[in-house]
């Protein structure tokens, strides 16, 4: 979906309490990510993902 596949491997992003304890470097990548497209365009792409979404 945010076209990033290497956060898929990340080794700080492999288990829910590793992304816990790397909370700050992920949102930082996500908000990067985000001041890319418009809310619309965000939603679409979640649903697009199969990830629940709205405005």
């Amino acid at each position: 979906m945010a076209g990033h596949p290497e956060w898929i491997t990340d080794p700080r992003f492999l288990t829910n309490v590793l992304r816990v304890e790397n909370m700050d470097a992920l949102k930082e990548l996500i908000e990067g990510w985000t001041q890319s497209y418009t809310v619309n365009e965000i939603v679409d792409k979640a649903l697009g993902a199969g990830v629940p979404a709205g405005l």
